[in-house]
């Protein structure tokens, strides 16, 4: 068993701090933050449908859509089926 202290931090401080970011907030609410994140070169694994969903798709069910130009970059982590693209995040 691994533990680690929960401590609370700041937008500054996980962009200072990590190479990696999982989220795990609802629809709509990630892809600002992503955005921040990807642009400072932070590797992100997001678990709402805000990179999973091509941007027609997205728009016609949730809401324009913030961050469109990383979307082409978003590989779906299906490893069934993406398992070539998913090389491509390491």
């Amino acid at each position: 068993v691994i533990t680690f202290p929960v401590e609370k931090a700041s937008h500054a401080d996980i962009i200072e701090r990590c190479e990696l970011v999982f989220l795990a907030l609802p629809h709509k609410a990630s892809m600002g933050f992503a955005k921040e994140l990807i642009d400072k070169g932070i590797k992100v694994v997001d678990f709402s449908a805000d990179y999973r969903l091509d941007l027609e798709t997205y728009e016609a069910n949730y809401c324009p859509h913030e961050d469109k130009e990383h979307l082409d970059d978003a590989i779906y982590g299906l490893i069934e089926y993406y398992r070539e693209d998913l090389k491509k995040f390491y």
